[in-house]
């Protein structure tokens, strides 16, 4: 009886303990690279007036509420990069705490396996290192799932709190529909709306009003997919096993859980749908299958989105399934400390406190401030500029400038195309231009093959994963 209670007394600190230990290992790293991938534009749009985030909306995938966090928060906080990273590491602590406390209402051993998965999965670092929506929508993932797995009662007003919880989730990313879906074959198994009519019907109006300023961006936006396409190939299968393996540090980490999984089905073998059905393990399986299945056959019938950004919201339920799952395999094994053990072994060949970017910001900015020296700047692709701009010129970045005022002041000038060059840079003695991998986005842009009819390639500098800067000047006369 004493060493229960000292264990229920552990169970009881272990949600705290894991969300400081995420805060403790992460904060070192937090300012360690430079703005990069699409942190930048993140960081743009934050900084714009509160209409102009939710204008934001009707000409990008993206809906404003983490813009609108980072917009109040940069204000009070300041423009460093630990300031306007840190709301996605306290996101993601939040997470671990959340999640461990789920998985401690099964035991000890859940909990410490669910902390060990949260706090040492390397994407689950990235993310938090990085001021994009990805952690907090992980978040809202988790706390709309808890909601579902603890029940509905007539008592509780959980209903309206799934309701306003599910308006953010769609207000953070749209993908979260997967999670919508999820919630809804959730409900409908237990016959929530049957048994609570009333309760319902009001839930899913509250539900209907909060979202209805996004209805109309996010079609539109539909329509626009439709339209133009993507950058992100088509998935293959393999993609289904592979992208489990990031989840969670490689195919050791997938190993172990097959093994847990099979051996919970071996405890349970003469009743193995009692298993299946049980609500802490049937839920976050259900909500598994359902985001991260869906989003591969979005991918294959409509646009891809089938990369590990996009997913990473599927790992809070097979993170949660996985430890809800292990607690059974450890009636086959006397000492329950030991799956703990083994997912914690298994986890540290591919962990990385500090996953880089594959994105040199500072030598890019160093190299090609060197090269232009007052010479025009070309940028292509443009969507890259920001990129740039947010590095090269952080003074003018992040004092709220337009872009397109900071691009006169330094003579940049983004592009898609050799036909977007003015004529004016065609007729001058020498330019600068910035390619960021345009060949994979734009494969015909042309710019290249353009510049060789007005110019020599003087010198070119490739920089780690994707640039490439090249100083182009005209031919001595007679050439």
């Amino acid at each position: 009886m004493r060493i229960k209670s000292e264990l229920s007394n552990f169970n009881k600190y272990l949600p705290a303990l894991f969300a400081i230990l995420v805060i403790l290992l992460r904060l070192p790293y937090i300012d360690s690279e430079p703005a990069s991938l699409d942190e930048p534009f993140t960081l743009y749009w934050a900084q714009k007036s509160i209409s102009d985030i939710f204008q934001l909306a009707y000409n990008e995938n993206n809906p404003p509420l983490h813009f609108l966090i980072l917009h109040f928060w940069m204000k009070l906080f300041g423009t460093s990069a630990l300031s306007w990273r840190l709301p996605s590491l306290l996101f993601s602590a939040a997470l671990t705490y959340m999640g461990v406390v789920q998985a401690g209402k099964k035991s000890i051993f859940s909990a410490l396996i669910a902390g060990i998965l949260f706090t040492l999965s390397t994407q689950q670092i990235f993310f938090s290192l990085e001021a994009r929506s990805y952690t907090l929508l992980a978040l809202l993932t988790l706390l709309a799932m808890q909601i579902c797995m603890n029940g509905i009662n007539e008592k509780q007003v959980r209903l309206y709190f799934l309701a306003i919880i599910s308006a953010l989730l769609i207000y953070t990313h749209y993908l979260s529909i997967w999670v919508l879906i999820a919630v809804a074959i959730t409900l409908l198994t237990d016959k929530t709306p049957l048994k609570y009519p009333g309760k319902s019907l009001a839930a899913l109006i509250i539900f209907l009003i909060l979202i209805s300023p996004l209805v109309l961006p996010a079609l539109q936006r539909i329509g626009h997919m439709k339209e133009t396409g993507t950058w992100v190939s088509a998935p293959v299968i393999t993609q289904l096993y592979g992208h489990i393996n990031l989840m969670w540090n490689g195919a050791l980490m997938t190993v172990a859980a097959g093994l847990t999984g099979l051996t919970a089905l071996y405890i349970n073998r003469k009743n193995i749908s009692a298993l299946i059905i049980k609500r802490e393990i049937g839920i976050p399986f259900l909500w598994f299958v359902v985001i991260y299945f869906g989003l591969y056959i979005q991918s294959l019938i409509f646009q891809p989105v089938f990369i590990p950004r996009y997913l990473f919201f599927a790992s809070v339920p097979l993170f949660i399934f996985l430890a809800m799952l292990a607690d059974e395999s450890t009636k086959l094994i006397r000492k329950g400390w030991v799956l703990p053990l083994l997912i914690l072994i298994c986890l540290l060949p591919g962990l990385d406190f500090s996953p880089g970017r594959n994105r040199d910001m500072r030598t890019l900015v160093n190299r090609t401030l060197q090269l232009s020296e007052g010479t025009p700047l070309l940028v292509c692709p443009s969507h890259a500029n920001l990129g740039y701009l947010c590095n090269a010129f952080p003074d003018l970045f992040f004092n709220g400038m337009e872009e397109a005022e900071i691009n006169k002041q330094q003579h940049i000038f983004p592009i898609n195309s050799f036909a977007e060059i003015p004529d004016s840079i065609l007729n001058t003695n020498a330019l600068v231009y910035l390619d960021a991998d345009a060949a994979f986005t734009l494969p015909q842009n042309g710019i290249e093959e353009g510049l060789q009819h007005y110019f020599e390639e003087i010198e070119i500098v490739r920089i780690p994963e994707i640039y490439e800067v090249s100083r182009w000047e005209k031919p001595a006369p007679g050439k």
